[in-house]
């Protein structure tokens, strides 16, 4: 009866021992599958950077000049590159289809002084047939202006107001350096039509002097940019590109992971990317080597 007892204690123990051995097991398969992948705490930082911004000489002043609705084009008086004055006839239009009624015939006027460009209205167009573009544009040459294409992630922090170079390059194959100021963006965001992952917007360039110079002309300036804002320094295989697109994985404190878009900045002196997101906070944990 003794050794029975004693055999059951052993077995208990046993099963005990066992049981702990196995829950212990568990728990440390879970820690490990916790920390098979390594993570990093963001911190803030700082960055400022120069960057390289490309685009073209243009008017300040365009005027649109359109077909009025139901109107048929009679004539046009003018050609690219004519100099007009106010009140001076662009082209005619019949309000109908008899355009030898000359009682019904209109003459559409240059409300500016300029110089005629982009001209695409010809005899029998109609408003229609342009697909709502401008018959014509009114140019004030003598009043130009740079535009320059900045990338989405730079925009917001280039300060207006900061003097800048700009090199420009002219016809007869050399280039002048113009001295610019930075105004304002005249269309956020434009995005390339080869590409639309790449998008930038577009900035003027306020001249004091732009003797020499034409329109479609080639520019290129350098501008600094010394404060980004609230900027994290992450590892470079901590970062995922997705077409043009760049994210983090946030690692919670609940072990749950999501995944976050960001702008992607540049790159720090040690190779590290500088990033910046609305979703990331000081003291954020996120997968510091996505392909673990």
């Amino acid at each position: 009866m003794r050794v029975a007892i004693i055999a059951l204690a052993l077995a208990a123990v046993l099963l005990l021992g066992g049981g702990s051995f196995v829950l212990f097991q568990l728990q440390t398969g879970a820690l490990k599958s916790r920390a098979s992948y390594s993570t990093t705490r963001l911190a803030i930082g700082n960055y400022s950077n120069t960057i390289e911004c490309t685009g073209s000489i243009e008017p300040y002043s365009v005027n649109d000049v359109f077909i009025p609705d139901k109107a048929n084009v009679v004539s046009v008086q003018v050609h690219d590159g004519d100099y007009v004055s106010a009140g001076q006839v662009l082209f005619t239009v019949a309000e109908n289809a008899d355009a030898t009624a000359s009682k019904k015939q209109t003459d559409v006027l240059a409300q500016s002084a300029g110089t005629i460009a982009n001209v695409k209205v010809t005899a029998g167009a109609t408003a229609a047939s342009l697909n709502g573009a401008a018959a014509l544009q009114i140019t004030d040459l003598n009043s130009l202006i740079g535009i320059v294409e900045v990338p989405e992630g730079s925009a917001p922090y280039v300060r207006m107001g900061t003097e800048t170079e700009v090199t420009c390059q002219l016809s007869s194959g050399g280039s002048v350096v113009l001295d610019g100021t930075l105004m304002n963006y005249t269309k956020t965001p434009s995005s390339h039509a080869d590409d639309s992952s790449h998008v930038s917007y577009n900035l003027m360039i306020m001249f004091g002097d732009t003797r020499g110079v034409q329109v479609g002309s080639k520019i290129t300036t350098q501008i600094h940019v010394d404060d980004y804002g609230t900027v994290y320094y992450v590892p470079a295989a901590a970062v995922l590109e997705r077409d043009g697109r760049y994210f983090v994985e946030v690692v919670y404190t609940n072990a749950t992971i999501e995944r976050h878009q960001v702008q992607l900045l540049g790159t720090g002196d040690d190779g590290q990317l500088v990033i910046t997101s609305d979703a990331l906070a000081e003291g954020s944990t996120i997968r510091a080597d996505l392909s673990e």
